[in-house]
């Protein structure tokens, strides 16, 4: 367990390895402006404004996550986001981040409005998604106006591809 504000304003703090950590509990590393990437395998539990501020943050996969509270990436360069077990993001989870480029969720069923304002997305991997808030600026293909030419995969590309 990493207990509430633990790393506050830890601003040199660059990279957390955590194998076994299960619980980040709210605000753990709130303005840690120099944390680029988070590697946590049996993280299950992330709690609210656990990243926010966290300026640099770009990746981070948490393969075992199982709940995510709200506002809790609320960071600008958060880039790559891989949670495989997750099945719910709530509203605002990723507030503020302009930054998402590639989202794989192989397990959500409910995105609450993740879409909206994330204008550099190029992958997104939600297979179990069966109705997306589309209030959002989003631009998925600048040259059409609808899905219909749109091809669906089902394999995304590795983050090392990218």
């Amino acid at each position: 367990n990493i207990q509430s504000k633990t790393f506050f304003e830890f601003h040199k703090l660059r990279y957390v390895y955590t194998p076994q950590l299960t619980i980040i509990n709210q605000g753990a590393f709130w303005n840690c402006f120099s944390l680029f990437q988070i590697v946590g395998e049996q993280i299950k539990d992330i709690r609210q404004s656990c990243f926010n501020g966290c300026a640099s943050l770009s990746k981070i996969s948490l393969s075992s996550l199982d709940v995510l509270e709200n506002q809790s990436f609320k960071c600008k360069s958060l880039q790559i986001v891989k949670m495989l077990q997750l099945k719910s993001i709530p509203e605002n989870s990723f507030s503020g981040n302009q930054s998402l480029f590639y989202i794989d969720c192989s397990n959500v069923n409910e995105i609450n409005n993740l879409l909206s304002q994330q204008a550099k997305l190029g992958y997104v991997r939600l297979p179990l998604v069966q109705n997306f808030k589309l209030n959002t600026n989003t631009l998925i293909k600048s040259d059409v106006n609808n899905f219909e030419n749109c091809q669906l995969i089902d394999e995304m590309p590795s983050i090392e591809e990218l």
